[in-house]
């Protein structure tokens, strides 16, 4: 059975801005899907002329991607598609129906579990609309943990075509002469743009230091926060070498509120895989969706509020920090070769050819 994927561009540039897109079509790519491209141009208004135009390039590319799959193959593709186009359902509901291609789907997002009161009831509609019919589609379909199976089954699709990811790779080279430092203190990595974390603001009623790392930082003239700058994804892991990585969100210090921080109930946030590949452990809110990887795995702590971080820090042993580190390392070890992704993409071939 041949073996496709579909990879969105800006012009020569992947749409995948992120890291976890691009190392699942790395991966997909290492395993055989072989990548087919739709190409859109970079555009600098969104004029009604300008809307056509892409419509009409899109018609023409799905034409082409059509053809240029082999009959009983598989497709892959990543979700949320980048642009939404009015031909990509038509031509998937063909290449089923007149090719019998089976549809393998990895879940990025649900924008319908985003609690967004900002976005109108129409538009939220829409959105579950293109959901429900992709998800409808596809024949396998892999997502973040067991809370996003259980709320797709209550949706009505069927479980026997949801696979557990259970946690985004980050592909990177393994250094086994990194050394891990125990130091009590919280990292926090990742978009720091006030608007989306508010939290952040709150910061300095915590008696413990923090260093921060990412882009859109809004200067906080506090003691206890060391902010060192925007990395690459490709380098956050070098200099992650101390303390504890944080996963929270939202709006508060005292719990994961508002629409980012409702959202860490349902996701796999790819910070939890940045500070694991780095080599650091975790402190995680107990109410989030990886929570139970975490306690699984023994890789960090389940927190009800960063009010808490003082004692949970005061508390750690030496001993203790290296025990962390070790179970860390047997899952850091995973994430940069893939081998989550794999694992779930081997589970879908195997459910398709079996």
């Amino acid at each position: 059975m041949k073996k496709y994927q579909l990879v969105e561009k800006i012009g020569s540039v992947n749409t995948a801005e992120s890291k976890a897109p691009t190392d699942v079509r790395k991966i997909a790519k290492e395993m055989g899907f072989s990548p087919i491209n739709i190409i859109s141009k970079e555009e600098s208004n969104n004029s009604i002329l300008t809307r056509l135009e892409r419509q009409y390039n899109y018609f023409i590319q799905w034409g082409r991607f059509y053809n240029k799959i082999d009959v009983d193959s598989m497709l892959f593709i990543q979700f949320p598609l980048y642009r939404r186009e009015l031909n990509e359902f038509r031509i998937l509901k063909k290449l089923k129906k007149a090719k019998k291609v089976k549809i393998v789907l990895l879940v990025h997002d649900i924008n319908s579990l985003r609690p967004d009161s900002s976005i109108p009831v129409k538009e939220k509609k829409r959105q579950q609309k293109e959901e429900s019919e992709l998800f409808n589609i596809a024949d396998q379909i892999i997502l973040h943990n067991n809370v996003m199976i259980n709320y797709l089954v209550n949706r009505g699709i069927p479980r026997s075509k949801l696979i557990n990811l259970k946690i985004f790779d980050y592909l990177s080279p393994i250094n086994s002469n990194k050394k891990i430092i125990f130091k009590r203190v919280i990292n926090i990595a990742g978009n720091l743009d006030p608007k989306k974390s508010k939290y952040l603001s709150q910061l300095n009623t915590i008696n413990c230091n923090f260093i921060l790392y990412g882009p859109n930082y809004h200067s906080l003239k506090y003691k206890n926060i060391d902010y060192r700058g925007s990395l690459a994804p490709d380098k956050v892991p070098e200099v992650l070498n101390k303390g504890l990585g944080l996963i929270w969100d939202g709006t508060e210090i005292t719990t994961c509120s508002g629409v980012s921080g409702e959202y860490l109930k349902y996701n796999n946030p790819h910070k939890l895989s940045l500070y694991l590949s780095s080599g650091i452990p975790v402190v995680i809110w107990s109410k989030a969706a990886e929570a139970e990887f975490v306690k699984e795995n023994k890789v960090g702590f389940l927190i009800d509020s960063l009010d808490e971080l003082p004692v949970l820090l005061q508390s750690i042993s030496s001993s203790e920090y290296t025990s962390l580190i070790e179970n860390v390392q047997k899952v850091a070890n995973n994430l940069k070769k893939g081998m989550f992704t794999k694992a779930a993409l081997y589970n879908a071939i195997k459910n398709l050819e079996g």
